[in-house]
Protein backbone atom coordinates (compact mmCIF):
# COMPACT_ATOMS: atom_id res chain seq x y z
CA UNK A 1 0.00 0.00 0.00
CA UNK A 2 1.93 3.38 -1.10
CA UNK A 3 2.16 6.28 1.18
CA UNK A 4 1.37 9.79 0.77
CA UNK A 5 -0.95 12.09 -0.73
CA UNK A 6 -2.94 9.31 -3.18
CA UNK A 7 -3.90 7.67 -0.17
CA UNK A 8 -5.58 10.30 1.60
CA UNK A 9 -7.16 10.92 -1.22
CA UNK A 10 -9.15 7.77 -2.02
CA UNK A 11 -9.63 8.47 2.22
CA UNK A 12 -11.82 11.42 1.39
CA UNK A 13 -13.35 9.94 -1.45
CA UNK A 14 -14.54 7.09 0.45
CA UNK A 15 -15.89 8.86 3.13
CA UNK A 16 -17.73 11.02 0.45
CA UNK A 17 -19.16 8.00 -1.07
CA UNK A 18 -20.06 6.35 2.16
CA UNK A 19 -21.96 9.16 3.84
CA UNK A 20 -24.40 9.37 0.66
CA UNK A 21 -25.29 6.00 0.65
CA UNK A 22 -28.07 6.48 2.72
CA UNK A 23 -28.94 9.14 -0.48
CA UNK A 24 -31.80 11.92 -0.11
CA UNK A 25 -34.74 12.22 2.20
CA UNK A 26 -33.38 9.08 4.31
CA UNK A 27 -32.85 9.50 7.90
CA UNK A 28 -29.26 7.94 8.91
CA UNK A 29 -29.07 5.87 12.13
CA UNK A 30 -26.21 5.58 14.06
CA UNK A 31 -24.61 2.68 13.07
CA UNK A 32 -24.82 3.45 9.30
CA UNK A 33 -22.75 6.26 10.18
CA UNK A 34 -20.51 5.41 12.51
CA UNK A 35 -19.25 1.54 10.80
CA UNK A 36 -17.87 3.32 7.70
CA UNK A 37 -16.12 5.76 9.57
CA UNK A 38 -14.53 3.20 12.02
CA UNK A 39 -13.35 0.86 8.86
CA UNK A 40 -11.87 4.27 7.25
CA UNK A 41 -10.49 5.13 10.38
CA UNK A 42 -8.40 2.05 10.91
CA UNK A 43 -7.10 1.83 7.63
CA UNK A 44 -6.10 5.46 7.46
CA UNK A 45 -4.41 4.44 10.72
CA UNK A 46 -2.82 2.09 9.69
CA UNK A 47 -1.36 4.04 6.81
CA UNK A 48 -0.20 7.17 9.06
CA UNK A 49 1.35 4.54 11.66
CA UNK A 50 4.35 3.63 8.61
CA UNK A 51 4.83 8.17 8.51
CA UNK A 52 7.52 7.83 11.32
CA UNK A 53 9.39 5.07 9.99
CA UNK A 54 9.43 6.44 6.85
CA UNK A 55 10.27 9.90 7.24
CA UNK A 56 13.13 8.22 9.48
CA UNK A 57 14.95 6.10 6.12
CA UNK A 58 14.26 9.27 3.90
CA UNK A 59 16.81 11.35 5.62
CA UNK A 60 20.11 11.28 7.49
CA UNK A 61 20.31 11.91 11.26
CA UNK A 62 21.42 15.66 10.94
CA UNK A 63 18.78 16.63 8.30
CA UNK A 64 16.13 14.94 9.73
CA UNK A 65 14.27 17.54 11.45
CA UNK A 66 14.77 20.05 8.74
CA UNK A 67 13.38 17.40 6.37
CA UNK A 68 10.75 16.02 8.03
CA UNK A 69 9.52 19.26 9.32
CA UNK A 70 9.87 21.11 6.29
CA UNK A 71 7.83 18.61 4.24
CA UNK A 72 5.11 18.95 6.74
CA UNK A 73 4.71 22.23 7.00
CA UNK A 74 4.64 23.11 3.95
CA UNK A 75 1.95 20.71 3.00
CA UNK A 76 -0.36 22.60 6.00
CA UNK A 77 0.27 25.67 4.87
CA UNK A 78 -0.27 25.14 0.66
CA UNK A 79 -3.50 22.86 1.53
CA UNK A 80 -4.21 24.77 4.84
CA UNK A 81 -4.84 28.01 2.89
CA UNK A 82 -6.88 26.65 0.15
CA UNK A 83 -9.13 24.26 2.04
CA UNK A 84 -11.27 27.45 2.90
CA UNK A 85 -11.94 28.33 -0.86
CA UNK A 86 -12.34 24.37 -1.56
CA UNK A 87 -15.47 24.53 1.01
CA UNK A 88 -16.90 27.76 -0.40
CA UNK A 89 -16.41 25.89 -4.06
CA UNK A 90 -18.34 22.45 -3.01
CA UNK A 91 -21.15 24.52 -1.30
CA UNK A 92 -21.69 26.96 -3.97
CA UNK A 93 -21.25 24.17 -6.41
CA UNK A 94 -23.53 21.60 -4.42
CA UNK A 95 -26.23 24.63 -3.42
CA UNK A 96 -26.15 22.55 -0.09
CA UNK A 97 -25.04 24.53 2.67
CA UNK A 98 -24.59 21.11 4.70
CA UNK A 99 -22.03 19.60 1.98
CA UNK A 100 -18.90 20.67 3.92
CA UNK A 101 -20.46 20.09 7.27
Amino acid sequence: MPNGPIDLTHYGIAQLRLNAFCGPGCAPWLASLLLPQCALCVCLAINVASGGPMGARLFPVPQRALGVGLGYNVGIIVFGAFAPFITEWLNQASGDKLMTA
